[in-house]
């Protein structure tokens, strides 16, 4: 795609503009639908948590992480569910313990999830109980923030997700207990200052030595930006779909 605004507009035609009341307030989301339904017929769905960025109220923010995605060639749109919610401007999708130092490499995540982490859940589950999904076939990942989410969400949601993707983002090594049944492609930049990739390769030493089905691809040269070599490879969209729990 070329560029954010270009790939936001292209998402925005086949992303549907939304807003979730939940009891724990009120989630802007994207929600994309399947290009067909079958009769009988269940469909996988991907959770996408986007970075800091892309925080705000106007449900376009996140639409730059759905077209980058979506636009994979082995992503087939008339087949998927694509959900993303947006976190507020005042919030994050993660609390890190220790003053929410992001730039670093020893994170300790908050035993409850913030208030926006919590929306979001009660959101997934909403639109899981509530469209044909397959829930042998739920993936998550997501950028930056996102990538913290992914590794947070794992952790609080074990044996959930049939697959997951978190791009330059970091977690909490003591966690990975939880995690270790769960296939996880990750993907960093060699040369990311904002978030370092000491962080991803923890997690993956930590998850390593429980023989947990992990592989880390690190892109040489690349600062934060990781998430648009990860998600445009062919072989990424490939690898997600071929599993089911």
């Amino acid at each position: 795609m070329a560029n954010l605004d270009e790939t936001r507009a292209w998402a925005s035609t086949f992303f549907a503009d939304l807003r979730f009341n939940g009891k724990n307030g009120t989630l802007p989301y994207r929600l994309h639908l399947p290009g067909r339904y079958e009769h009988g017929k269940t469909y996988p769905l991907v959770l996408l948590m986007h970075g800091y960025g892309s925080i705000g109220s106007n449900n376009w923010g996140q639409l730059f992480l759905c077209g980058l995605f979506a636009n994979n060639p082995n992503v087939d749109l008339d087949n998927v569910f694509i959900l993303a919610p947006q976190c507020p401007a005042d919030g994050t999708w993660i609390k890190i313990a220790d003053d929410n130092k992001w730039l670093g490499v020893d994170y300790t995540m908050s035993d409850e999830p913030v208030v926006p982490m919590k929306i979001a859940m009660e959101l997934f589950d909403d639109v899981v109980s509530s469209y044909p999904i397959d829930k042998k076939r739920l993936y998550v990942g997501g950028n930056s923030m996102g990538g913290f989410a992914t590794w947070d969400i794992l952790s609080r949601r074990p044996k959930t997700f049939a697959a997951a993707f978190p791009i330059c983002g970091g977690g909490d090594p003591a966690q990975v207990a939880a995690i270790a049944t769960t296939p996880i492609w990750t993907f960093h930049g060699d040369a990311d200052t904002t978030v370092l990739p000491e962080a991803t390769r923890r997690m993956v030493r930590a998850l390593k030595e429980l023989n947990a089905d992990v592989k880390l691809t690190e892109f040489p040269g690349v600062g934060h930006d990781s998430w648009t070599p990860a998600l445009t490879k062919p072989e990424f969209g490939e690898w997600l779909f071929a599993h089911s729990l």
